[in-house]
């Protein structure tokens, strides 16, 4: 994927991590601990990296997620239709 599309329509911001920690401070009762959590679209990773649970797995055609998901975040460069 053009990563330069990606930039130029989504923009990194430490704002939308911060939402990302209150909105999955909420989630948190609907996601197990012990599960296994897929973020498709991941993008800079806000929701997977936020969220606890045993297994984490991002999806998305921006390579750049191997640079923004944590160290525990399995990530997919891949197209969801694949």
């Amino acid at each position: 994927m053009d990563n330069a599309y990606f930039h130029s329509r989504i923009t990194e911001e430490n704002k939308r991590n911060k939402i990302w920690e209150v909105i999955c401070k909420y989630l948190q009762k609907y996601v197990s601990t012990d599960s296994v959590a897929l973020d498709l679209g991941a993008g800079y990773c806000s929701f997977i990296n936020n969220i606890q649970c045993r297994e984490k797995h991002a999806l998305d055609l921006f390579d750049g997620i191997k640079k923004f998901a944590k160290e525990n975040v399995v990530c997919h460069i891949t197209s969801s239709e694949n």
